[in-house]
């Protein structure tokens, strides 16, 4: 019954990224575009290309912070990848420790020799 419960968010999770998709993709860009101009703003020494590039990643970091759905189907990315490490990991087989029988004789009979 965990199974189809499990498969069945993973299904949901899984359409969720499906119709996330070119949110994802815009989010990429923008976030791209935003680490890219704060690059280029940190190495010019300029005070206009400055206000040019400061500008590029004001816009570039609003564009991103508002695209809601592309955090939505970020949320659902990591949701499939807990579901996956977490159904990958195998339940650790129980190791039968059988009692030797010869054990206990050994233990007496080293006793006896020492004596």
């Amino acid at each position: 019954m965990m199974t189809l419960i499990l498969f069945g968010v993973a299904f949901v999770l899984g359409l969720v990224v499906l119709t996330n998709v070119l949110p994802l993709l815009a989010l990429a860009f923008t976030a791209f575009v935003a680490l890219m101009s704060l690059k280029a703003f940190m190495k010019t020494d300029s005070t206009i290309a400055k206000l040019w590039w400061g500008s590029i990643v004001f816009v570039a970091v609003v564009i991103t912070v508002s695209n809601i759905p592309a955090f939505i189907g970020l949320l659902a990315v990591i949701g499939l990848y807990m579901l996956y490490r977490n159904g990958k990991r195998e339940e650790p087989a129980q190791q039968v420790v059988e009692a030797d029988p010869f054990e206990n004789f050994e233990k007496e009979w080293d006793k006896l020799m020492k004596n």
